[in-house]
């Protein structure tokens, strides 16, 4: 996991594989300003908007450093989880937990955790008929599960890549909530396809960009696609399907909007995967 800082000064790497920690550069004068240790692989590593705190999250902890004197501030036992998000005003912190199924809203300013919201609950006896019948996906979970999250530019919408689809919500709702996610203002399905060796079904979205110029949100999942989802009228389409339809894991958009890249896994589910990476241009595609 890499991060550049808002100002392009800094860069957060976050290390796995044994080596479970987040280092932070000043790319500027090209020197390692920090090492911060942590109790499992760094998964996620963002700035806040001022540059002032970098936070860095493993699966059983958040850790917030100071960039200004590289010195740890505070540290959050969040339990199960891998992904972070802040909000563009810099007040509030999101991060998953309880197997992709909460989202914990926790204040920068005080580091501590203001609420925990639960993912939609999903119908065991719907999934269970559409199994049957061959269509819907072969195992079940009581929530929905967040893969990815992400603000538009002016904070107002919480925008989540989650197994079920795309998920856009009014962040003032979110703050709002007490125990759930508010419903979506706009949503897209993920596509269901057989894995392995055809017996199980899954639909995942990984990944999603926003093209704050276009108004659209792109996204990528297990299906093999980079689709689009107009927040105006609520439109989803296909822009670019790969050939072979491996998986898509990630999906970056360049700052200027003219190409985006993706992280593919080509036969994901066997034991010979192949990964790359690819870029686009994306103006050719919108």
């Amino acid at each position: 996991m890499i991060q550049v800082s808002p100002s392009g000064k800094f860069l957060a790497v976050g290390h796995a594989s044994g080596s479970w920690q987040a280092t932070l550069y000043d790319l500027e004068q090209k020197e390692l300003l920090k090492t911060i240790l942590h109790v499992r692989a760094t998964s996620s590593v963002q700035f806040t908007p001022k540059e002032e705190i970098l936070v860095s999250r493993s699966e059983e902890e958040i850790i917030f450093t100071s960039i200004k004197n590289s010195q740890q501030i505070a540290v959050i036992k969040i339990g199960h989880g891998s992904k972070i998000a802040i909000h563009p005003d810099g007040r509030y912190l999101l991060a998953d937990g309880e197997g992709k199924s909460k989202l914990a809203i926790i204040d920068l300013n005080t580091q501590k955790v203001v609420k925990v919201l639960s993912t939609a609950a999903l119908d065991r006896t719907a999934w269970m008929a559409s199994a049957q019948r061959g269509e819907g996906e072969t195992s079940f979970s009581p929530n929905e599960m967040i893969f990815k999250m992400d603000f538009s530019p002016d904070g107002q919408w919480l925008i989540c890549a989650m197994d079920r689809g795309v998920r856009v919500f009014e962040w003032n709702e979110v703050l709002s909530s007490k125990s759930e996610l508010p419903l979506p203002i706009v949503a897209s399905s993920s596509e269901i396809i057989a894995v392995g060796d055809g017996a199980s079904r899954m639909a995942t979205t990984y990944d999603i960009a926003f093209d704050w110029q276009r108004n659209v949100i792109l996204s990528c999942g297990l299906e093999g696609k980079i689709k689009s989802l107009d927040l105006a009228t609520g439109e989803s389409k296909v822009l670019l399907e790969l050939p072979g339809r491996p998986a898509m894991i990630q999906l970056d958009l360049s700052r200027d909007l003219a190409t985006f890249c993706t992280h593919s896994i080509r036969d994901m589910f066997e034991r010979k995967e192949e990964w790359f990476v690819q870029i686009w241009n994306y103006l050719g595609l919108a």
